[in-house]
């Protein structure tokens, strides 16, 4: 009889196993949420509050130059971050099928598909109830469409951009997340040189799911430091636009703290979880041998632990805090001084 979909074989059930790594990058996606969520109110009143100081400052050719340039950094950077998605998710489903059973792929298929119509439902219930994560991008919106500088069509075509951005960065991040905890799962009993060489494959399988993870929630943070610096240029100069521009920074570097956080809760459990299998590995092999000879003997296979070979993958996985924290220099090239 034909196995069905939805009845997972004893090898599936076990591979299921590597999602209790995804719990920790989930959850601190999740607590970075409600923490917002609980302190970030009050800003769903901004666009209305900013609207007299909108209509009362002069439209002049170096407001709309300043207006040109901010739009074409925002428009960078959608287009940048449309492509790195892209790679990104044919990576993250590469590597997933690479380290999961056919029929364990389609199940991490679906379970991706499930959490991002969750996130999408999260956010157009935000969008109706005006929550804080949907504010930020509520808050630009609103801001452009009280200037009237923009038609409808322009609008629209503002509002389409930048729903994308909202479904990609709804979506995405859960597969960057289940690609890296895909390299977890269980496989066969083989001689020890294969089962080191197998596992070389999987911290390399883990790596680019960081790096590459980390390069999309940087252009993350620095779209979202885009997006909110957009408004800046229609509130002329003075100390509003100072606290507003201040605030977009302040809360770039919010996001680009957890972003950083989640890929470290995903990257150092993983890690440990495979220096563990391979020094299991080395001891089964060679049970007498001196621990000092244990790493030795497994940088000939490329695993290691010394921290200038970690250097990469720790300026990886702070790139969307650095980026937060120094997102200055791209929004000076987007909008006017305070």
């Amino acid at each position: 009889m034909r196995k069905r979909f939805f009845l997972p074989d004893a090898a599936t059930k076990q591979e299921f196993g590597c999602l209790l790594f995804a719990f920790a990058p989930v959850g601190v996606l999740l607590t970075a949420i409600v923490v917002f969520e609980l302190g970030g109110f009050g800003l769903s009143t901004i666009p209305g509050k900013l609207a007299h100081q909108i209509s009362a400052f002069d439209r002049s050719i170096v407001m709309e130059l300043s207006e040109l340039r901010a739009r074409t950094v925002w428009l960078t950077a959608v287009i940048v971050y449309y492509a790195i998605a892209v790679a990104v998710m044919i990576v993250s489903i590469h590597t997933i099928r690479l380290n999961l059973s056919r029929q364990c792929f389609r199940y991490f298929g679906a379970i991706i598909g499930l959490l991002g119509i969750l996130s999408v439902a999260y956010f157009i219930f935000g969008t109706l109830r005006e929550n804080g994560v949907t504010a930020i991008f509520r808050l630009t919106y609103g801001v452009l469409e009280a200037s009237g500088y923009f038609s409808p069509l322009q609008l629209g075509v503002i509002l389409g951009l930048v729903s994308v951005v909202n479904l990609i960065a709804t979506v995405v991040p859960f597969a960057i997340i289940l690609a890296g905890s895909s390299s977890m799962a269980p496989f066969e009993e083989l001689p020890p040189d294969e089962v080191l060489h197998f596992i070389e494959a999987r911290f390399s399988h883990l790596k680019n799911a960081v790096n590459l993870g980390s390069a999309m929630l940087l252009i993350g943070v620095l779209h979202m430091l885009a997006w909110l610096r957009w408004p800046v240029v229609f509130l002329g100069q003075g100390k509003l636009t100072e606290e507003f521009v201040n605030w977009s920074l302040t809360l770039s570097m919010y996001w680009g703290a957890v972003f950083s956080l989640m890929v470290i809760a995903l990257y150092i459990p993983c890690t440990l979880a495979l220096y563990a299998r391979a020094k299991r590995e080395f001891n089964r092999n060679f049970p007498t041998s001196e621990h000092p000879e244990l790493w030795k003997y497994l940088q000939t296979f490329g695993i290691s632990r010394e921290p200038m070979r970690q250097l990469p993958q720790v300026i990886a996985m702070l790139a969307p805090f650095i980026g937060g924290s120094l997102g200055a220099s791209l929004a000076n090239l987007g909008g006017v001084s305070g």
